[in-house]
């Protein structure tokens, strides 16, 4: 056999913008409605400021010749928090979600964070093509919400399907077109 006609031992694929942007949207106005809490906000800045002006008091008392700008650093950290939260966000539009298919399950992995299909969790598989510009792959498992993403253009949905036959033959595997 050739190196070149090796089956791979797994499919990968940028999960398409189509696909992830209505879940992300989704994902974060139940995230929004933590995060745009005011009171909570309200909350963390007084003991943050309250915090502050303790240790800064115990401090000037111990070294009464220390000169450090306590308001100026105490709003650059405020700031920073809520940046480093904007870039987070940010982050999160901008890099999509990667899709891995082997002979472990199916995984999303989206930031700092992976969603697993387990093979031993997988009931059946669906690769709908019935609209081709936008192919899904939708996972079944036992007893969990299903697990839906975009295929992208560069994965044939029949080489996916056919993949996954080969590798998860205890699988379920139906193709919608």
């Amino acid at each position: 056999m050739k190196a070149g006609n090796r089956k791979p031992k797994e499919l990968f694929w940028i999960e398409p913008r189509w696909s992830y942007i209505p879940r992300l949207k989704m994902e974060m106005a139940e995230m929004r409605r933590l995060i745009m809490q005011l009171k909570m906000w309200l909350r963390i800045v007084v003991i943050v400021i309250l915090l502050t002006v303790l240790a800064a008091q115990s401090l000037k008392r111990a070294m009464p010749d220390l000169e450090f700008d306590w308001a100026g650093k105490l709003a650059l950290s405020i700031a920073a928090v809520f940046s480093g939260l904007a870039c987070y966000i940010g982050l999160f539009w901008l890099i999509p979600p990667f899709i891995w298919v082997n002979a472990k399950g199916v995984m999303r992995l989206h930031g700092n964070s992976h969603f697993w299909r387990r093979r031993a969790e997988i009931r059946r598989m669906t690769i709908d093509t019935t609209d081709p510009a936008r192919p899904r792959m939708n996972v079944e498992a036992v007893d969990n919400k299903p697990f839906e993403c975009g295929i992208a253009g560069k994965v044939s949905a029949t080489a996916l399907a056919a993949f996954v036959r080969e590798t998860l033959p205890e699988l379920t595997v139906e193709e919608r077109r």
